[in-house]
């Protein structure tokens, strides 16, 4: 493994260990952040959460635990940056408009958004490989011209046959 990616992968994932933990441990204080946003997520459809916020803020801390201890362990980094990434985006909502002033919200969403940067590199991070999606495309293509070669080749084949029994026959 790369020195840069065994020390960055744990760094990125170090602020979502603590927050985790945090949730695990006093559950109510998160759920307060999310009682504050209730009227917001019973509107977006989601009142179960609204509804439960402890058991919210518990589930999305062992979900967040478990993928930033995955990405700090290097196991399945772009799987579990994807993750977090997706796990984060509402929690860094929720951290940043229940901020008390606005220059506490300012530093929240920059230092949240700085975060889902850092994520977002690491679960598009491919080590220097291509991507599956170009290892198809670039295999479609080297089949794709094989099978024009086949063609070419076989329409060849076919007008010399026939010049060949033209010949035989005149």
């Amino acid at each position: 493994m790369n020195i840069l990616r065994a020390l960055i992968r744990p760094l990125v994932a170090t602020p979502f260990i603590l927050d985790s933990f945090d949730a695990l441990r006093h559950p109510r204080k998160h759920s307060a952040k999310i009682e504050k946003i209730a009227p917001t997520l019973r509107r977006s459809g989601l009142s179960f959460i609204a509804d439960q916020p402890i058991l919210a803020a518990r589930i999305s801390g062992a979900l967040t635990l478990a993928a930033a201890a995955m990405l700090a362990t290097g196991r399945a980094p772009r799987t579990s940056a994807t993750a977090l990434t997706l796990l984060s985006l509402p929690i860094a909502y929720t951290q940043t408009v229940t901020e008390p002033t606005l220059q506490k919200k300012i530093n929240t969403a920059v230092n949240r958004g700085a975060l889902t940067g850092a994520l977002v590199l690491a679960a598009l991070d491919r080590k220097g490989s291509p991507s599956l999606l170009w290892k198809a495309s670039a295999l479609a293509e080297q089949a794709g011209s094989k099978a024009a070669n086949l063609r070419h080749a076989a329409t060849r084949q076919f007008h010399t046959s026939t010049e060949k029994i033209t010949d035989t026959l005149s």
